[in-house]
């Protein structure tokens, strides 16, 4: 998929309902992982279409634009939950550590998201997870 001015689509069939993946870039931080340059992570959001399930991803590029690591999604931290999220809040890049946070639906929507601080660690080849530290249980949004 060409991703141009931070979106790109893709569509997946046309008969009979049309369907499409649509990923937009979310966030971009930069900085030093350790060793020569300054490392670029982009935060991606791929919505499909129909659907209301969207997923989030961080690909990490090299100075010369190549792709350094698999793509990296949240972990899961609460059984029984629905799937994790980057929410990008913070986003950042320092110290050799990439720091982001990632939101959390409990096993029901209605209960609210719960918010962790994750930090990553470059090990050469890969980021590792750190530490996961929960910095609030937001509540429901109201009906």
């Amino acid at each position: 998929m060409t991703v141009r001015n931070g979106k790109g689509k893709y569509v997946v069939s046309t008969q009979p309902y049309k369907s499409y993946l649509e990923l937009r870039v979310v966030g971009i931080a930069e900085g030093s992982l350790g060793g020569p340059g300054q490392q670029t992570a982009v935060l991606l959001l791929c919505l499909p279409y129909p659907t209301n399930f969207f997923v989030t991803e961080i690909q990490l590029f090299a100075p010369s634009g190549q792709l350094l690591a698999p793509a990296l999604r949240a972990p899961s931290l609460i059984p029984n939950s629905y799937p994790p999220y980057f929410d990008g809040h913070p986003f950042t890049i320092g110290n050799g550590e990439l720091v982001i946070g990632a939101g959390y639906y409990t096993s029901c929507h209605a209960c609210g998201i719960v918010q962790y601080l994750l930090t990553w660690k470059w090990t050469g080849s890969q980021l590792k997870l750190q530490a996961a530290r929960k910095t609030s249980d937001q509540p429901p949004p109201p009906l």
